[in-house]
């Protein structure tokens, strides 16, 4: 698979099972998110290009070993490529890590101070979890770049619209009729849930403080309506960072996706008469992304005057 793996069989055995996606916390083969790079059987030195000096240590003696740098990228995309989007993809796998780590602290001390067997068993199969995604991430080095679409397939957003929905059930609750009011404040946190980072620890509180100011009329429809946008918000709220997605001009919604199944796939596979099996619509499917994507049917045939590809 990897050229590097002729000399090195077991030095890079965790850069492997992430490139590969054999990841401890997918077992089932069938869900494994598989890299593009993998699928194109891109090989180590296809990304480390730069042989820099590397001490060997037993016999404190100096070798060369391969540094991947973004430039590497430009070979077969975009100039640039690269530069723009390896830190996005290293911040975010970082913050994930991050609230592992805080996580992980908090199960471990549940664990010691509960005497219910059943729910410190639960916990200890969490914590396991969390360790091994924590261990295998930072064993790899790479930060996602191994894989970046299983690193993706971890940064999860919710649909922007539909949380909106949200706000304007918890306003409709807490301004009744008041149209005027009612609308400004759906504007106003629509808008900052949008556009400024940490805006969901605030709308919690305000909901809160709304909640508990609520007059007697309808109190208990208005109260419940509060509360589940409350506990939307709550359940949700790792998957609500709309500021960073749109820095780095990611889609907030699903339309896209929703048009793509359409345009890409249905229109399509769904001619009249037509008749699929998997591995003849995977292989139109594949063609016809690289033709309705900017840019990438040129790419992908300067990748294979340059490098060719595989029969298989």
């Amino acid at each position: 698979m990897m050229d590097c793996q002729n000399c090195h069989s077991d030095t890079h055995q965790a850069q492997r099972t992430i490139y590969a996606t054999q990841h401890p916390m997918q077992t089932q083969q069938t869900d494994r998110v598989l890299s593009p790079m993998f699928l194109t059987h891109v090989e180590c030195t296809g990304c480390h290009i730069e042989r820099v000096a590397r001490k060997s240590g037993v016999l404190d003696s100096y070798g060369t070993v391969a540094k991947a740098v973004p430039q590497a990228c430009d070979k077969c995309h975009e100039e640039g490529t690269g530069q723009q989007y390896i830190p996005f993809w290293q911040e975010k796998i970082k913050a994930m890590l991050e609230k592992v780590s805080r996580k992980l602290e908090q199960l471990k001390a549940r664990a010691r101070n509960t005497t219910n067997e059943q729910v410190a068993s639960q916990l200890n199969q969490s914590i396991e979890q969390a360790q091994s995604i924590l261990e295998s991430v930072s064993a790899d080095g790479s930060w996602g770049v191994h894989n970046f679409k299983y690193t993706e397939a971890q940064r999860q957003i919710l649909d922007f619209y539909h949380a909106r929905e949200y706000i304007s059930k918890a306003a409709s609750a807490i301004f009744g009729r008041d149209k005027k009011s009612r609308d400004a404040w759906i504007n106003d946190w629509s808008h900052r849930l949008k556009h400024k980072q940490g805006t969901m620890g605030r709308l919690l509180k305000e909901l809160e403080s709304k909640r508990a100011n609520l007059d007697s009329k309808n109190f208990i429809e208005r109260d419940e309506e509060i509360r589940h946008a409350i506990v939307y918000y709550t359940n949700n709220k790792n998957r609500m960072s709309y500021t960073s997605h749109l820095k780095h001009n990611l889609p907030i919604g699903s339309g896209v996706t929703e048009a793509a199944c359409k345009t890409v796939v249905k229109q399509r596979m769904c001619v009249s008469g037509s008749r699929w099996k998997d591995a003849g619509a995977s292989c139109v499917l594949a063609l016809r992304t690289l033709k309705l994507t900017k840019g990438r049917w040129q790419q992908f045939w300067s990748y294979v005057m340059r490098h060719g590809c595989t029969e298989y």
